[in-house]
Parts: structure tokens; sequence; C-alpha cells
């Protein structure tokens, strides 16, 4: 076979790329502690790579949400300790009007109330790095409105969303960080205050009534009349005195398509009529009296029942707060193993990395040893 003169320097300088490229591996990878640096390293490994970093990511991100949730609910069960003094407070001047002997005593506890109130409102539109606590879904719209808009406040409305609050804490995993289970009890912070405002107000009567002053306190029986038409239902307002805007009643008994022992709120009140709604904001449905039918409404007020109802958010809150920590740990756990599972992948064997290149030093070195002493001789030499 015959052997061209450049056949042996072009073998020489393929071997010695060839040899350079893997050393360059070697040190590529000692120096980075990368195995793979481009898909053509080891494709399947590196489709394993980029689905757990992605993975990885997401995790990370749920457990920003969580943190944030977890932040939310720790300052929304403050606020709601914060009402419940209040509300605590109250109970308290009301229980105590037993001993009030004149009017200015009435007024002094009315007073105290009335600033009662002006906290209340405060605490209801508490905002976390620029966002309502109360306001559902729409955290940029303050939840609760004064009547008027300022001084001494008449009433309170509730117009934060019907809408759940909720945080992705999970792969399909959202729950709600709202205070309680159902969109509307946003709402009950209004009935609070409203409540609050109902106590103060009977004080200020020229000759309060003490047993209307604790009926007020653990809540109260109120007759009306309600009667089933074509067009709607049917109630005597005259028993409404006691009613105002943004309460929540329960009816014994269905009447124009809403059900029985249901609560629902007051949207509007006039002298005939009174207009109920499912949830703060949700659409109204109108009794007006024409068909007299006895029958009884209970208001769902009192500042004891209300006491019970923060009690039950403050409950919630603490089963959310530890679902929270549980999810929390979750995604830590799944970060580590994820991150474990990406680096068995990607991590280079440095003890394996150092005897490849090690193994092409010497293989490089004894190429361009044997070259040179192969091409010491020429054809210059064969001539005689």
């Amino acid at each position: 076979m015959r052997v061209t003169f450049n056949a042996f320097p072009d073998t020489l300088l393929g071997r010695l790329q060839s040899l350079g490229s893997e050393q360059n591996k070697a040190l590529t990878q000692l120096s980075t502690g990368q195995r793979i640096a481009a898909p053509s390293d080891d494709a399947p490994a590196m489709q394993r790579i980029l689905n757990l970093r992605t993975e990885k990511k997401q995790n990370q991100q749920f457990y920003r949400n969580a943190t944030d949730a977890l932040d939310r609910s720790k300052v929304t069960f403050s606020t709601l300790e914060q009402l419940k003094d209040l509300l605590v407070r109250s109970s308290e001047l009301a229980a105590n009007l037993s001993g009030a002997s004149s009017g200015q005593e009435y007024k002094a506890k009315a007073a105290e109330i009335d600033q009662l109130i002006q906290q209340g409102v405060n605490l209801g539109n508490t905002k976390l790095r620029g966002s309502y606590l109360f306001s559902g879904q729409t955290t940029e719209t303050k939840p609760f409105e004064t009547n008027p808009p300022s001084g001494k406040i008449s009433s309170v409305t509730y117009n934060g969303s019907n809408e759940e609050a909720k945080i992705h804490i999970g792969e399909g995993e959202s729950m709600t960080i709202a205070v309680s289970a159902t969109p509307q009890e946003n709402g009950d912070v209004a009935g609070i205050l409203n409540e609050m405002i109902r106590l103060r107000d009977t004080m200020l009567e020229s000759n309060p009534s003490i047993d209307k002053v604790m009926n007020l306190r653990v809540g109260a029986i109120l007759e009306g009349n309600f009667a089933a038409s074509p067009t709607g239902s049917t109630i005597n307002t005259g028993a409404n005195q006691d009613l105002k805007v943004g309460d929540k009643i329960k009816l014994p008994t269905a009447a124009g398509g809403l059900s029985a022992n249901k609560e629902y709120f007051v949207r509007s009140l006039s002298t005939n009529s009174i207009e109920l709604s499912e949830i703060p904001g949700g659409p109204a449905v109108s009794l007006t009296s024409a068909i007299p039918a006895d029958t009884k409404f209970q208001r769902v007020g009192g500042l004891q029942h209300m006491e019970d109802t923060v009690l039950s958010a403050l409950s919630r809150q603490g089963t959310i707060q530890y679902r929270l920590e549980t999810a929390m740990k979750d995604l830590e756990t799944r970060y580590e193993a994820t991150e474990q599972l990406i680096s068995k992948d990607a991590d280079v064997d440095f003890a394996e990395a150092t005897v490849r290149l090690n193994r092409a030093q010497m293989a490089y070195q004894a190429a361009i040893q044997s070259g040179a002493m192969i091409q010491r001789n020429s054809l210059l030499d064969y001539v005689r």
C-alpha cells in the first residue's frame, strides 16, 4: 500500500486536535462544575434538566405566593383581633348602662363608641403593600365607605368584590385568604360597624331604653309580614326602625325566591319596601308592602352575634396560616429534591473528569513526542 508523504502529518494533526478537544472539555467541566455545556453532550439529560429547572422556578413562585398570603393572613388576623377588642369594649359600655344616672353619661358612652366606630372603619380599610385586605379580588377598591364621607358616621357600606381573593400555592391548587369561608362575609365588617352605630344612636336618644340597648347587644327578633306573589313578596316594614342598610336578616320562610333560614344583606329601605341581596352588591330582590301574611324575620345582628362572627373568622385565619405554613414546608422539600435531581444530571464527577484530563494530556504529549521523532527523517535522509 502506498503511503503519501502527507499522510502522517495529517493523521497526527487530526489526533492532536481530538486530544486537545477532549482536554478542553475536561478543563471546562472542572472549571464550571457542570457536566453538560451543550445539548449535544447528553440530549436526554439536558431535557430532564430543563424540565426540572422549570418545575423549580414554579415552586419558587408558589413559595413567594404562599409567603405573601401568610403575611396577608397575619395582618388580617391582627386586624380582626383589634375589631374584636372594639366589639368587646362596645359590649362593656352597653352592659354597664344599668348604672347610668343621667343623659350625660349616655352621651359620654356614645362619644366613646363613636370613636370606636371611626377606628373600626380605619381597620376595615387596612392595606398591605398597597392592597386592601377586606375587598376580595378587587384589592385596589376601598372596601368600606361611610355615609356621610366625613363627620359623624350614620352608616357603613361594603364596596368590595363579591369574589373570593384566591392565591395559587401549588400546581392546580389554590386557596382563599379572605376573612372567612365565603366572599360575602367580608361584608360582615360593615355589619359590625353598623351595629355599633345603632348602639351609639340608641344611647343618644332623649330617653334611651336600657332594654333596647341590651337587645341590640344580644340581637333582636323583629315582627314583619311576608307573602309570595307573581311579582315578588311583601313585607310590612313598620317594625324595621331598627334595620339599616348593610345589616343582615334571616328569613324563617321562603319568599319571593329567597330561601328560608338564610341570611341576606339589606340593600335599601323605605317606608313600604326593603331590598335584600345574597351577597354585598349582588342582585337585589325587592319586597313591598301589599299582601299581609303573619310571620317573623330575625335581624342577624347584635354585638354578641358579631363577636361570635369575628371569633369564627379568627379561627379560620389560624387554619389558613397553618395550611400556608404546611404548604411552604412542602415546597421547600420539593425544591431541595429538585435541586438534587438536577445536580445528579448536571454536576460533573470531579474525580472522573480529572482522570480523563490526565489521560488526554498524557496521550497528547505522547503524540507530540512520537510525531517529533518520526518527523526527524525525510526523503533526503534516504538519498545516497
